[in-house]
């Protein structure tokens, strides 16, 4: 709980809780009507009710539930993909030691679980050759809009796959791979499924 912004996203947690969503800058005492579109509004909450629930041990608890997320989405993946669990595991451990500098309680560990969702999907796709795995994605990129603005990433994700599989088919036939795309779309539309719409 090192990291300063904690306190920051504590207060606009808790301008929601108290029904008052964050539109401008309102913790700048010089520019506090400057316009603000503040995405990661949900993360914030979450991360003051932990706070209001249990102090610092309720948001190192929320914390380490979102890491613990993202590294058991970020196995399945990878068992989707065929990969030994042995091998799995090695790189697991390597990957907790990459990550743990960035292991702060900020919206980016919304991110972390996001995007590890995601390529759950598109492994699950590509293991079973349709586009219809990736439907999920369009809810997951929802959510993730109202917990970090990287939602953008999952949609490219989708977009990255389904283009790969339309230019050189692997996993995909073609006609899947526009299925994907138009999920694509989906997942770019669900951006907007946040207080903010385009704001983000």
């Amino acid at each position: 709980m090192y990291d300063p912004d904690l306190w920051w996203h504590l207060a606009q947690g808790r301008e929601t809780a108290a029904g008052r969503l964050v539109r401008t800058n309102v913790f700048n005492y010089l520019h506090a009507s400057y316009p603000q579109a503040y995405t990661p509004w949900l993360f914030d909450l979450g991360a003051f009710a932990a706070w209001r629930a249990a102090g610092g041990a309720g948001i190192q608890a929320a914390q380490a539930g979102l890491l613990a997320l993202t590294f058991g989405l970020t196995f399945a993946a990878c068992r989707a993909r065929g990969t030994a669990t042995s091998a799995v595991l090695a790189v697991m451990v390597l990957g907790f030691f990459v990550v743990e500098p960035r292991a702060l309680p900020r919206p980016h560990l919304a991110s972390f679980a996001g995007l590890a969702a995601v390529a759950l999907l598109v492994e699950r796709a590509r293991a079973r050759g349709r586009a219809a795995p990736l439907l999920a994605a369009v809810p997951v990129v929802a959510l993730w809009s109202n917990l970090h603005v990287e939602a953008f990433v999952g949609a490219g994700l989708v977009g990255l796959f389904a283009v790969s599989e339309i230019v050189r088919p692997l996993a995909l036939t073609r006609r899947e791979g526009l299925r994907a795309l138009a999920i694509a779309a989906g997942c770019l539309a669900a951006t907007l499924a946040n207080p903010y719409g385009w704001g983000i």
